[in-house]
């Protein structure tokens, strides 16, 4: 009997266990993703160039505000900042240089120790203290033009893109995913560091070419795909900065946040969605044609998307906080023109839109899938030193102009493109804060302006022009020479070799490069026949002919951020 009933036990289990085979499974319990702020403030340091500061900036894309409302203390660099000025590097190959070559402890140590600001935003008014724990980092957009073909594979072995700047030869698809592969060896040793990057925003359409642009989209859609498969551990997330500044609300002035249709990298209806279903590979907020820094609108958009994706990131790699309660969310059904709040010191949540029915392509979950600026500053913020300089001088404005006057001046009216091209380094593309004129190593630099005149009249009669730019520094005295540029160029995509001497040489204007501040040259027939259609508006080339080695002159670009100091062209027009 012990032997028949131990016989039908076992048959019984045998019987259970197939039974079980054949029944749905219990979900597993696994914790939710958190898109709200964590509990306790954070160090977060930010890597950035100009596009970086005006997203952060209060007045602009208000990525400061946001973070300090969802208890981030954040840091950043700019040019000029870290050992070695390591600051000024922040193209694609320039990120082997940070977290893998040869002087990599020495830059991350002080990457992860820095807590001062070096562009000006709200932030928390108390720092936590320690290190950062949160390190973001962002190429600029000239890196969203590469060679090669989207679907080419990662680089593998000597990488010539390593340590090199965007005007490299080497800026192609597959370099690019090999320079991403290496340093996310580095990131897999320093799990105690969460790393977000920031794919490069686009470039104006004037600036690339198709293929360029899908090269870019690619790679984009790379990172945020393909590259963290397999790696093994929560300490690295992706956001398509890229993607979300492709679609607007109809303009580049209104931005389509909050919509179920455009391109969007973002929290939605409880999970993270990455979606590109409007068709375009060219930056949809660019400042002008020929400018592809983007609008606040795109800026505060990209703000808005990022912060929840972060929050979900953090949650993500410390494993440690639950869920709390998700605000009630909110949809925007029609675009709107983004305001600018004034900064509160109270924290905010950003909440998650509400679904409208839309197509879109969503992918679940995707993020972690594996030089200064003279604003008021927020209370804790520390200004760089000021460079010594000698007394400068105000810009002496039109005086007696029997019109009116008409100020074009980017950030104040119409638009401005500025750029400089450098003979020693004939590749590269001289679009940042700074422009140069002279001679520095055995190469000469030269300074373009376009001031874009759409909005006059060509009827419009011009009494007196002045070209007003504020000189920084200068090795001089000498003369500075103003010549008619004769041929289209774009501040993202001029270089020596590209621009050649495609100017008059003959001098339009000139001023001496004694001292420092304010320079003037009257160029009042040059844009006279800009207006009445005689000559093209190509521009104006400012030269030091006479500089000597090491002899050159500095000046304040329209990417600077104090707006007040940027080159602006005064006309005296006829009422």
């Amino acid at each position: 009997m012990r032997t028949h009933s131990s016989l039908l036990k076992h048959l019984f289990c045998a019987f259970l266990a197939v039974l079980l085979l054949f029944l749905p499974a219990a979900p597993a319990t696994t914790q939710a993703d958190n898109p709200n702020p964590p509990t306790s403030p954070l160090k977060l340091i930010f890597i950035h160039h100009s596009t970086g500061e005006n997203w952060l900036e209060d007045d602009h894309g208000q990525l400061g505000i946001t973070l300090r409302d969802n208890n981030y203390f954040v840091s950043d660099t700019n040019y000029g900042w870290g050992p070695d000025s390591i600051g000024d590097n922040t193209d694609i190959g320039h990120w082997w240089t940070w977290f893998v070559g040869p002087n990599r402890d020495r830059y991350t140590a002080a990457l992860y120790a820095e807590s001062h600001q070096n562009s000006w935003y709200s932030r928390l008014s108390t720092d936590p203290g320690g290190p950062n724990s949160i390190i973001m980092f962002k190429s600029c957009f000239p890196n969203s033009h590469l060679g090669g073909s989207p679907d080419d594979p990662p680089a593998t072995g000597h990488n010539p893109l390593r340590g090199q700047d965007v005007g490299s030869e080497h800026m192609t698809v597959a370099n690019a995913k090999g320079i991403y592969n290496d340093i996310l060896a580095y990131f897999a040793t320093r799990q105690d560091k969460l790393f977000i990057v920031i794919t490069a925003p686009p470039l104006v359409a004037n600036s690339t070419d198709a293929a360029g642009a899908a090269n870019a989209r690619a790679f984009s859609d790379w990172l945020v795909h393909d590259w963290l498969d397999g790696y093994p551990h929560a300490n690295v997330a992706v956001f398509d900065f890229y993607n979300v500044l492709t679609s607007n609300g109809g303009n580049p002035h209104t931005n389509d946040l909050g919509w179920a249709a455009g391109n969007h990298h973002r929290w939605w209806n409880g999970a993270i969605q990455h979606t590109h279903p409007v068709s375009n590979d060219f930056v949809a907020y660019g400042s002008d044609a020929w400018d592809s820094h983007p609008t606040a609108a795109g800026d505060r958009k990209a703000s808005a998307e990022f912060v929840q994706l972060l929050n979900v990131s953090y949650h993500r790699f410390a494993g440690t906080e639950p869920p709390m309660a998700t605000p009630t969310s909110t949809s925007t059904t029609a675009p709107t023109r983004t305001p600018s709040p004034s900064p509160s010191a109270s924290r905010t949540r950003i909440p998650g839109p509400s679904p409208t029915p839309g197509r879109f392509r969503c992918y679940l979950p995707i993020i972690l899938k594996g030089l200064w600026r003279h604003v008021p500053p927020s209370p804790t913020a520390t200004r760089p030193p000021a460079p010594t300089q000698t007394p400068t001088r105000t810009s002496t404005p039109i005086s007696g102009c029997p019109g009116r006057i008409v100020i074009i001046q980017r950030g104040t009216g119409g638009q401005v493109a500025d750029a400089y091209i450098w003979e020693s380094e004939p590749d590269y593309t001289g679009n940042w804060e700074t422009l140069y004129t002279g001679r520095v190593d055995w190469g000469r630099k030269k300074t373009l302006l376009r001031f874009d005149l759409s909005t006059l009249e060509a009827s419009t009669t011009v009494h007196q022009a002045t070209l007003h730019i504020k000189q920084k520094y200068g090795t001089g005295p000498r003369t500075v020479n103003a010549h008619r540029i004769v041929a289209q160029w774009g501040e993202d995509t001029v270089t020596w070799n590209h621009f050649g001497g495609r100017y008059e040489q003959s001098v339009v204007g000139s001023f001496s490069s004694a001292g420092s501040g304010w320079k003037e040259v009257d160029i009042t027939a040059l844009v006279q026949g800009w207006l009445n259609g005689s000559i093209v508006n190509y521009g104006v080339l400012l030269d030091d002919p006479s500089a000597g080695p090491d002899e050159a002159e500095e000046y304040i670009a329209s990417e600077d951020g104090r707006t007040e100091q940027r080159p602006k062209l005064e006309i005296c027009v006829a009422r």
